[in-house]
């Protein structure tokens, strides 16, 4: 009786979150494109779904469940079911050192493969030489929001300056060294770093870390690689090439074989130092077993692999949209994902 009141109370709570939450902008705009509808929704598809499987209502449009049976569409995690994972797996009281970038650089300074600053760093910071180029990120910042580039300052007192008018709260973001990524990467696509988002799973039991899956991240005409910032992202194999085209978050677009600005191949690319990139994560979840199931995301420069910040929350559309199939056998090895959502 308690597990079945755990289960529709969630279920409740959940749809009842989804609706709030639902970027209706959004949701209107996919679904014109799919039924050529301009304002009506199909919102007993959207309730049901969520209902249960557990799916957002962007979602819904984003992984294709308005053509997929009930069948396949229990085959993937969805937003809710991301969450009860986390809730299972991962211990609340550690995951601060994911969430803020300042105690993660703490964590995982020798791993960074670049320079972290904190404010008084570059204000005690020798001043003969010209400040190099930063990247400044709100230190809860997350999906490539409150992420800021300072370059071309001649001097400190300059930076510092700038810095003091339009970031007064300076205890609230660090100051990172600008990476220059692998030129292989850089030929795919120079507007951003493009990243490996790198998804792991620390079993306790053994001491030993799965790699769910690794996604080569690209941004298009922006300065981050997010799928939020318009983005596209393909699945890497285990031996670090890519394999199929590349999607975006907008499940109307066309995949890419081609980068759609340089045109240069997608399928078929080498990711540089995979397996280096591989083993930098496997060692950094194992800093922190009590987050069990994190998703990494990982820069190559000339020199290797550079860990850039680790999600608890790692989205689940990233995780499953390059594949086109559903990813929840994995999680149903490790936790009960049937508690809420057969």
């Amino acid at each position: 009786m308690n597990r079945m009141l755990f289960r529709y109370k969630s279920r409740i709570r959940n749809t009842i979150y989804h609706i709030k939450v639902a970027n209706w902008k959004t949701i209107y705009r996919y679904n014109r494109m799919l039924t050529g509808r301009k304002y009506m929704l199909p919102y007993w598809k959207l309730i049901c779904c969520s209902w249960q499987h557990g799916v957002s209502f962007e979602n819904f449009y984003e992984l294709h469940f308005y053509q997929k049976t009930k069948q396949e569409r229990k085959q993937y995690i969805t937003a809710s079911l991301r969450h009860e994972l986390t809730r299972q797996v991962n211990e609340n009281d550690e995951v601060h050192i994911l969430k803020n970038k300042a105690h993660f650089a703490n964590k995982f300074h020798d791993l960074l493969g670049r320079k972290i600053y904190f404010y008084y760093d570059l204000e005690s910071h020798e001043r003969n030489s010209p400040p190099p180029k930063l990247v400044v990120k709100n230190i809860y910042g997350q999906a490539g929001q409150g992420v800021f580039f300072l370059e071309l300052f001649d001097t400190y007192e300059h930076l510092l300056s700038y810095i003091a008018r339009n970031f007064p709260n300076t205890d609230e973001y660090i100051f990172e060294e600008f990476i220059l990524q692998h030129r292989k990467l850089k030929n795919l696509n120079p507007s951003s770093v493009n990243t490996l988002r790198i998804v792991t799973f620390y079993d306790d039991k053994t001491n030993s870390v799965d790699v769910w899956g690794c996604y080569l991240r690209m941004g298009v005409d922006a300065k981050t690689d997010n799928l939020a910032t318009g983005g596209i992202a393909a699945a890497v194999s285990e031996d670090g090439t890519v394999k199929t085209p590349a999607v975006a978050k907008d499940p109307f677009l066309n995949s890419f074989s081609y980068h759609p600005v340089t045109k240069e191949q997608i399928v078929g690319f080498e990711v540089p130092f995979y397996k280096e990139a591989i083993n930098l994560v496997v060692e950094a979840s194992k800093r922190v077993p009590r987050v069990r199931s994190i998703g990494w995301d990982v820069a190559i420069t000339d020199n290797g692999p550079c860990l850039i910040e680790g999600n608890d929350n790692w989205g689940m559309t990233l995780f499953q949209i390059p594949c086109g199939y559903g990813l929840r056998s994995l999680a149903n090895r490790v936790c009960d994902m049937k508690i809420v959502y057969d």
